[in-house]
């Protein structure tokens, strides 16, 4: 028997952890750094959102798909952290040269 209130509950608190990770990350790196998102970390960021919407949403009508979602939801989870802390680490990376130069 699936738990769907539990698969609900869980994907909300990743979901709210994934999307307050990175700006506390950002606040605690750099007072400096300015944060330019690129089209493909805006699309990560909403790939991700939709998926747990949308396993959010079927958990709550009790739907079956809410599992295989949520299966989803968590094998593109990993490589879309790794691509952005990349970003992050890049354009730290970027505004710490610019430093040196100025």
């Amino acid at each position: 028997m699936i738990e769907y209130s539990a698969i609900a509950e869980s994907s909300a608190v990743i979901l709210t952890i994934y999307f307050l990770f990175f700006p506390i990350t950002l606040s605690l790196s750099s007072k400096n750094l300015n944060y330019l998102p690129l089209p493909i970390v805006r699309l990560h960021l909403l790939i991700n959102f939709l998926l747990f919407g949308i396993t959010i949403i079927l958990a709550v009508i009790e739907n079956f798909y809410s599992f295989v979602f949520l299966i989803i939801s968590l094998i593109f989870l990993p490589f879309s952290i790794n691509y952005l802390l990349k970003f992050f680490e890049s354009s730290l990376k970027i505004t710490e040269s610019l430093k040196g130069k100025l």
